[in-house]
């Protein structure tokens, strides 16, 4: 089984307009709402994808509750921590060009009983070989170790740990080891640059990390991992639709290839197929494995060692 950690999760609304103008009226059309957060992003492609998988989430009020039925009627289980506060929303739009703008609320503070009931659940469930994938924001008061926890726990059940966040929670929970990790240039402190990721690749594999992908947006991405593998992958041209949720698509689409036991580089020449494809999928919902195929033929993987 394959489990996403969401501790702060949100609709997600998104919309699109010709252009957006800072201190202007901007005239917006409605695309539509999808349960969000980027744990539960994954969740959805590797739903998508066939996988099994189960999204844990910390949840409250009437939108809390309305991510949860959505998720049911994707066919995605969940384990719940809930929260008397209401789950925030996140509004996303999208202009002309393809860039979206995100206005992001922060979040019901941080339940100690909420994560525990969650957490809790999720170690009587979890068991050796599985896939515990943990991304995302966390609440507002949060303790700056907790993902590290989470990490140290899963890791002694056998689980393969999965890590996508940044800031504090980034930097503590690398010093876990997590089996993998993906940032983005800006939470790696690089540009958008194939030279400076294969750099600073290094440094994170020196923290005990099995492997790591950095991705670099339309510039695509670096791999590298601790058997000495170190690839890259130059992004795929096309028109983004919206590119929330693409770095979500890599990490699902990764972890789908690590569960099945492929190659690292067949792992990650899906992955950045997976990120190519949800580039143009509206709103933040999974990329179809049609879409997927497309353009996996053509993403070019260049393995260096």
């Amino acid at each position: 089984m394959i489990y996403t950690v969401t501790l702060n999760p949100a609709l997600d609304r998104s919309f699109s307009a010709e252009t957006v103008e800072a201190g202007a009226v901007n005239r917006v059309v409605p695309i539509r709402d999808d349960p969000g957060g980027k744990g539960i992003n994954v969740a959805q492609v590797l739903r998508a994808l066939g996988k099994p998988v189960c999204s844990c989430v910390i949840i409250g009020g009437n939108t809390g509750l309305s991510i949860v039925s959505m998720l049911d009627k994707e066919g995605i289980p969940t384990i719940i921590g809930e929260v008397k506060s209401n789950t925030r929303s996140n509004f996303k739009i999208t202009n002309s060009e393809g860039v979206t703008t995100e206005f992001n609320e922060a979040g019901p503070s941080f339940s100690e009983a909420a994560y525990e009931a969650m957490s809790e659940e999720l170690f009587e469930r979890i068991e050796e070989g599985d896939i515990c994938i943990i991304s995302g924001s966390v609440p507002p008061g949060s303790p700056e170790d907790i993902y590290a926890e989470l990490i140290t726990a899963l890791k002694a059940k056998g689980c393969k740990t999965f890590l996508d966040t940044s800031g504090a929670c980034l930097a503590r929970g690398l010093e876990a080891g997590p089996y993998f990790a993906k940032p983005n240039a800006s939470e790696a402190g690089i540009g958008e640059s194939i030279e400076e990721a294969m750099g600073v690749a290094d440094t994170y594999i020196a923290k005990g990390i099995h492997s790591i992908i950095i991705t670099l947006g339309s510039y695509g991405a670096v791999y590298r991992d601790a058997d000495g593998r170190l690839m890259t992958c130059a992004g795929v041209k096309v028109n983004p639709v919206c590119t929330t949720g693409c770095g979500d698509a890599v990490t699902a689409g990764f972890a789908s290839c690590i569960y099945a036991g492929l190659e690292p580089a067949e792992a990650f020449r899906y992955a950045m197929a997976c990120g190519t494809a949800a580039a143009v999928t509206d709103g933040t919902q999974a990329p179809s494995p049609e879409t997927i195929g497309k353009y996996l033929e053509e993403v070019r993987i260049n393995v260096l060692s």
